[in-house]
């Protein structure tokens, strides 16, 4: 069983498509336990607040040496990572980066209590409007997209990250939307391509990482 740990972007290892799941979810049948912490940015994962303390106390949950995916990020690429950019006149991918390498140094914690993290990267910007106060969004869908690439680049450079970005996006760099369940969320359509790259991230570490609940389903 792989425990998932993060915000909304963890609905789809429910298997369902869901609007809100419960805080707690066995998606059994594809080996995931789901812990569902809200909101959560990959930037509050580094700095003291309810954001982290949720996180440890969600570590804290699992069985010793377990696998973990975690799922952050969507909500600072954006949103908040060009609003940094802006207050700080720095280079938005610098920002993105410098967020991600963070994130990084949290998951090097995660593995130095015993655990095998995955970060689960950040899924292409649609080409739906998100204007509601529910998705705020800032900048241009290309400048959206310019800080999940590098974000999603750093991440992978510093860490073990499994990652469906390449296969959502066509030749022609539209999306394929036919994906998704709403303006940012992935819908159930998108799960065996997922649960594929969890496992080729998992095997990175031998046979004996992946698990048999997993690998059998």
């Amino acid at each position: 069983m792989i425990e998932v740990i993060g915000d909304s972007h963890t609905f789809i290892f429910t298997g369902s498509d869901v609007a809100e799941p419960t805080r707690d979810r066995e998606n059994g049948f594809c080996g995931f336990h789901i812990q569902y912490i809200g909101p959560v940015l990959a930037w509050s994962l580094t700095h003291a607040g309810a954001g982290r303390d949720l996180f440890w106390r969600s570590i804290g949950n699992v069985p010793p040496g377990s696998t973990i995916l975690t799922v952050f990020g969507e909500i600072d690429c954006r949103a908040h990572l060009y609003r940094q950019a802006i207050k700080q006149k720095r280079n938005m991918r610098l920002v993105a980066e410098d967020c991600a390498s963070m994130y990084a140094d949290v998951l090097e914690e995660v593995r130095n209590r015993g655990h095998f993290p995955v970060a689960w990267s950040v899924i292409p910007a649609t080409n739906f409007p998100v204007l509601s106060k529910k998705w705020p969004a800032e900048g241009t869908l290309r400048e959206r997209r310019a800080i999940i690439e590098a974000f999603n680049a750093q991440l992978a450079a510093k860490t073990t990250t499994a990652s469906v970005y390449g296969e959502l996006v066509r030749e022609d760099g539209s999306v394929r939307e036919e994906f998704y369940l709403d303006a940012i969320h992935l819908s159930k359509k998108a799960l065996p391509m997922a649960k594929a790259e969890i496992e080729r991230a998992i095997e990175m570490r031998g046979p004996a990482g992946l698990g048999e609940d997993f690998r059998a389903k």
